[in-house]
């Protein structure tokens, strides 16, 4: 009984190909640090951003507050009230 491999060898006949060069490799680790760093900042925006438009609310509702402090009406005040309940509600959703 002879003993021979039925396997076979893949890539035998092919190049191996030469490892980057260190300049080409600087670059793409630069490359991907400035993508981590874009990750971040674009993160950050998204953040700021929310805290934006709680600020405008807050604003918006101080503005109303204080062009009726002269002569408030009672319903002036239920509307800013609802007003800053519907702020309210928009922001815990």
């Amino acid at each position: 009984m002879t003993n021979v491999s039925r396997l076979q060898q893949i890539g035998e006949d092919r190049e191996v190909a030469p490892p980057p060069s260190p300049a080409i490799q600087q670059q793409a680790v630069a490359t991907n640090l400035l993508l981590m760093a874009l990750k971040a900042l674009s993160q950050r925006a998204v953040a700021a951003i929310a805290s934006l438009t709680t600020l405008v609310y807050v604003a918006s509702a101080w503005y109303l507050l204080w062009t009726m402090l002269p002569d408030p009406k009672p319903m002036e005040l239920g509307g800013l009230a609802l007003y800053g309940v519907l702020i309210y509600v928009m922001r815990r959703h």
